[in-house]
């Protein structure tokens, strides 16, 4: 039992952040600019030899390249018969990553840095790639970990798609398509949904008995 409140503080806390960070951005805070800042500075260092690295990872969060790792997963978990785990990531990156972004974004309005280096519309707050990242790879290091039988296939895939979860929410500030506040805000509440849909569909954590082989 306390094992398992330690673990559910952590949403918590994402939760905490995003809503500090929210309220920072619709006051706008002298420390929201400060943070922007120092991610800023810390993080655009171009260089035209790193462009081309961090512009094809920031593609690989982009809806149409999501919509074909999402159907081409979800079409090899049905095949499987992992109903339960179709519907776990398609509700992720569907309503939470997807239709929830949208909503905050339209209600916070917060305009984009300029200039680009890749194209890029709408509103910035929170973001949508940090969302999809978490929401997105973290649904697959979860679902593979309930059905990968070998331990070192599970730390490969989780190292894997971790990089992917941290390496694209870092190229969106790269590119300059928004700020680090924006990124962090979008990671903080993708974690914190992604833990309360794993709640939802899954209710015991062990590994099931039709493992991948």
């Amino acid at each position: 039992m306390r094992k398992i409140q330690k673990i559910s503080i952590l949403p918590c806390i994402s939760l905490a952040v995003f809503i500090t960070l929210t309220v920072g951005v619709l006051l706008k805070a002298k420390f929201i600019q400060q943070f922007d800042n120092f991610g800023q500075q810390l993080i655009q260092h171009y260089d035209h030899k790193h462009n081309w690295f961090f512009t094809a990872i920031t593609s690989i969060g982009n809806v149409s390249w999501s919509a074909i790792i999402l159907i081409t997963f979800s079409l090899w978990l049905i095949y499987h018969h992992f109903y339960r785990e179709t519907l776990f990531i398609g509700f992720n990156v569907i309503v939470f990553a997807g239709l929830s972004n949208q909503i905050v974004k339209n209600i916070i309005t917060r305009p984009r840095p300029t200039p680009h280096l890749v194209p890029a519309s709408g509103f910035s707050f929170p973001s949508g790639h940090a969302m999809v990242s978490v929401l997105l790879y973290g649904s697959l290091i979860i679902i593979l970990h309930r059905h990968l039988k070998s331990n070192w296939q599970r730390r490969v895939a989780s190292c894997l798609l971790l990089g992917l979860i941290i390496l694209i929410p870092i190229s969106r500030v790269y590119v300059n398509v928004h700020y680090p506040s924006d990124i962090l805000a979008g990671m903080a509440i993708a974690y914190t949904m992604l833990y309360i849909s794993q709640q939802l569909f899954f209710n015991n954590k062990g590994v099931p008995d039709d493992s991948l082989k």
